[in-house]
């Protein structure tokens, strides 16, 4: 399992389109991934969960990764995050 903290920059949060664009990252591996505001999470998988995590600029989330290959997904979305929030 690997986990990395990040502040939300993007003044739109997290909305719809990024996060179809995450779960393309997300669906090519075997791994799972949950998105944590304070105590809530959501499998990055499920879209509605998402949505209802309200992700604002300045808000900051915990990645979790799970599986096969944990680190180059984080990896691949820790730098998703870095240029899209």
């Amino acid at each position: 399992m690997r986990t990395f903290d990040y502040t939300i920059r993007n003044p739109r949060g997290i909305h719809v389109r990024p996060i179809m664009d995450l779960q393309g990252i997300v669906s090519e591996s075997k791994c799972k991934v949950v998105v944590t505001k304070g105590t809530n999470s959501a499998n990055v998988m499920n879209l509605m969960g998402m949505i209802m995590l309200n992700i604002l600029q300045g808000d900051k989330v915990t990645v979790t990764t799970k599986g096969e290959n944990e680190d180059s997904v984080s990896t691949d979305i820790e730098m998703f995050f870095d240029l899209n929030f």
